[in-house]
Order: C-alpha cells, then sequence, then structure tokens
C-alpha cells in the first residue's frame, strides 16, 4: 500500500506553516472530483490506529501513545478517497480520543500539522515538535 506522502516528504520542523496548507493545496488540486458525491463511513478505532473503511480501501491514521502525549505520525487515504474530509474525521477522532485521556496530540505527520494550522481553536491540545 503507498503512503499518502507524508512519510519520505516529512517537512522539515522549521517548515513555515504557510508552506504547509500551499503543500496540501497543490496535493488536492490533482483530484478533481476530490468534492463529489456522499460518502457513508464509519471512523473505528483499534490498538494504535484510527480508521474508515470506504469502497476503495481503508483511511487510517496511525499513533502511539508516549506518556501523556499522543504521537499521530501517519495519515493515509486512498487516492480515489482524498479531498473528502475523511482524513479529517480521522484527526477529529484522534482529538476526541485525546481529550478524553488528557492527552496532548505531536503532529508527526504532515496531514496532522495541517490540521492543526486549520484548526487554530485546538491548539491547547498540540504538542509541539
Amino acid at each position: 500500500m503507498l503512503c499518502c506522502g507524508c512519510c519520505y516528504r516529512m517537512l522539515p520542523y522549521d517548515y513555515e506553516k504557510n508552506n504547509i496548507i500551499l503543500y496540501f493545496r497543490k496535493r488536492l488540486s490533482k483530484f478533481p472530483n476530490a468534492k463529489a458525491g456522499k460518502m457513508e463511513y464509519e471512523v473505528k478505532q483499534e490498538e494504535g490506529r484510527f480508521y474508515a473503511v470506504t469502497e476503495h480501501g481503508e483511511a487510517e491514521l496511525l499513533y502511539r501513545i508516549d506518556g501523556n502525549v499522543m504521537e499521530a505520525f501517519h495519515t493515509f487515504t486512498p487516492p480515489e478517497d482524498r479531498g473528502k474530509g475523511i482524513a479529517e474525521r480521522l484527526a477529529m477522532a484522534a482529538l476526541d480520543f485525546a481529550k478524553s485521556h488528557s492527552l496532548k496530540i505531536k503532529p508527526e505527520c504532515t496531514y496532522m500539522q495541517f490540521f492543526f494550522y486549520k484548526h487554530p481553536e485546538f491548539k491547547d491540545y498540540e504538542e509541539e515538535l
């Protein structure tokens, strides 16, 4: 299974946050049907991951817990499902889990960095890199 790009294209920690949003806009522009259709799926959790099964495969957010920090280190969405909000729903599930367990999230993959940039209201739950 191919990666979404977050592992082999990890941005340096000091990368400007404006460039992160440009990076994702460029990637999403490759999927012209990104907002088409309404998908039915349920976000589920098992040890070390949140996932959703779509008609094109599994989308997932992988994490590990170290003390009081949830390290979100990989997010994958099948190419046909990108741009439809699935990764954001996985990130929200991770955030809800972190809140209920008094954890902070360390965004190690580029999608989670983008998520916290896009949602400054959740900054209190972000652990700095």
